[in-house]
């Protein structure tokens, strides 16, 4: 018996590795079981997390607070949750999405329904065809409360769409550019009677 748990035991952590993990390991942190550091779940994963660190180190991004992985859960639930209204919009005709949080490895998917969009939340990662998001939550609510525009995003590299074919990539990046216009512009469009 115990061998066999120390060959189990080797098993998982070369496919850790490797890169290569079973299902069973792609649970996201706030599961608490990868601890609180940032891993790449996704290939875009780094250069995202690098950007949001730089960002913030320049202050030019709002870090959040740390909180205990349950809170922190429902937070980046709550922040998905708001996406998810805001993809609502009639019409928006958006392709299966994948969203990446790069703090938490938290994945969730978006996938268009007769009236909106609906959400599977916390699952393994994106399905066959699906344009992947990947961003963090600081971007998520600097964008939800109007500081950050998703072009400004893309551009200095704390938001990315990638993974699908050209046209739906793009087709969710214009999407998301309309429901989180630049800074100025929805302060202009605010102040408008």
């Amino acid at each position: 018996m115990r061998k066999r748990q120390h060959r189990l035991l080797a098993v998982l952590l070369a496919s850790a590795l490797l890169g290569m993990a079973p299902q069973a390991a792609m649970a996201c942190s706030y599961d608490g079981l990868l601890g609180s550091e940032i891993s790449l779940a996704h290939p875009a994963s780094m250069g995202v997390a690098l950007a949001v660190h730089d960002a913030a180190a320049a202050g030019r991004l709002q870090t959040l607070a740390g909180l205990p992985p349950a809170a922190a859960l429902m937070r980046a639930n709550l922040l998905v949750q708001a996406l998810q209204r805001r993809l609502l919009t009639p019409g928006a005709s958006l392709p299966p999405m994948a969203v990446l949080l790069v703090e938490g490895r938290l994945w969730n998917r978006f996938a268009p329904a007769p009236f909106g969009t609906t959400l599977q939340g916390h699952v393994n990662g994106p399905q066959t065809g699906d344009v992947t998001v990947v961003t963090s939550e600081a971007v998520l609510q600097a964008l939800h409360e109007g500081r950050l525009g998703w072009d400004a995003a893309v551009a200095q590299g704390l938001a990315v769409v990638t993974d699908g074919a050209a046209p739906l990539n793009e087709r969710v990046d214009v999407a998301l550019s309309k429901i989180w216009p630049a800074a100025e512009q929805k302060t202009a469009l605010s102040a408008l009677p």
